[in-house]
């Protein structure tokens, strides 16, 4: 999608108005559309594995992407959108091909917001991998953030040439090169650091990759090193029937303080507490007890105990409780399991 319809500027100004035309505005939603699809089509191989994982169409993730762009206000009217033209003086832009741009980059923006929002009710872990990354990178001295053709890539800040017509590495490639440069009590400090040396050495590949998969990448190395630390120290490991009473004795400090702070308040209901606490529980077992390989995310544990419950409901409704529980009652733990050592 590089060639806009040629009346982009005159589409584009009607729909900002107070009243747009209904037949204008589907144009403008679905060209929009077809301009977040081609993005999530040519995008990572990551972004496509995740959406199959959740059970996704891209088709569904360009719509859900461009949802808020096209909010109506009480009058009617696409407030982000005016919000937007405001910003980006669009009557300053007098052609198709100027609005083009500015166009392609909000809608882009908001491709990327709802992609993060994925990982963050898929694997709430990795998406806090990713927020620190990208805060870790205006001052990091080996590598930079640097925005190209609307994807934002992580490169070696002093590299000559990023290659950029070369295909990506996928994060299993590059791995073996960032763990020669890693130890297992590397920072991410570090970890970003061997990632720069091993994109500056890249010859067949370019010399760049996405947030997401810096991110992917920087987790499995640090898996790599610690699974090492962790072999060495198995037979230290409390027996799993005492890791397994530690964790009753964690569930029901959490359910003292969930009937103090959210039952008792009004916030949840005696139903609703009892469905988190399973919830918790199911997270300390899956992180300290059992061993099947697979991870979860904090939305799925959520979904074995409350089978009918959809993302929308459990991201404005439980999060933000989910996650603080669970880490009241993962720091109780370690502090238990510490003290048993």
């Amino acid at each position: 999608m590089d060639t806009p319809p040629p009346d982009l500027d005159v589409l584009v100004k009607r729909c900002i108005s107070p009243s747009p035309n209904w037949r204008e505005a589907m144009r403008l939603i679905e060209f929009c559309r077809l301009l977040a699809l081609a993005y999530l089509n040519a995008s990572s191989m990551n972004v496509r594995l995740l959406a199959d994982r959740l059970g996704l169409r891209l088709e569904n993730v360009a719509y859900d992407s461009i949802a808020e762009l096209f909010a109506r206000g009480e009058e009617g009217e696409f407030k982000e959108l005016q919000r937007w033209a405001q910003a980006v003086g669009i009557n300053r832009l007098g052609t198709a091909e100027e609005i083009y741009h500015p166009l392609r980059r909000l809608v882009l923006g908001a491709v990327h917001e709802r992609v993060y929002y994925l990982y963050h009710d898929a694997d709430p872990a990795l998406a806090r991998l990713i927020r620190n990354i990208k805060l870790a990178l205006p001052k990091h001295p080996s590598v930079k953030r640097l925005p190209v053709n609307g994807e934002v890539l992580v490169v070696p800040r002093h590299a000559s040439h990023l290659r950029l017509d070369l295909p990506a590495a996928c994060p299993e490639l590059l791995l073996p090169f960032v763990l020669e440069r890693s130890t297992p009590r590397s920072s991410l400090r570090d970890i970003l650091s061997a990632l720069g040396d091993t994109l500056r050495a890249q010859t067949m590949y370019r010399r760049g990759c996405t947030v997401v998969e810096a991110a992917l990448l920087t987790r499995m190395a640090y898996a790599s090193c610690q699974r090492v630390e962790a072999q060495a120290a198995t037979e230290d490991l409390p027996d799993p029937s005492v890791v397994e009473g530690d964790i009753r004795a964690v569930v029901q400090e959490i359910r003292v303080k969930m009937m103090q702070h959210y039952i008792t308040r009004n916030r949840l209901t005696a139903e609703e507490g009892g469905r988190l606490l399973d919830v918790v529980r199911s997270i300390l077992l899956d992180e300290f007890s059992t061993d099947d390989g697979e991870e979860r995310g904090y939305f799925e544990h959520m979904r074995c105990v409350h089978q009918t419950i959809t993302r929308d409901q459990y991201r404005s409704r439980y999060r933000v409780i989910v996650e603080y529980l669970a880490k009241r009652a993962r720091t109780s733990l370690r502090s238990r399991l510490k003290a048993r050592m």
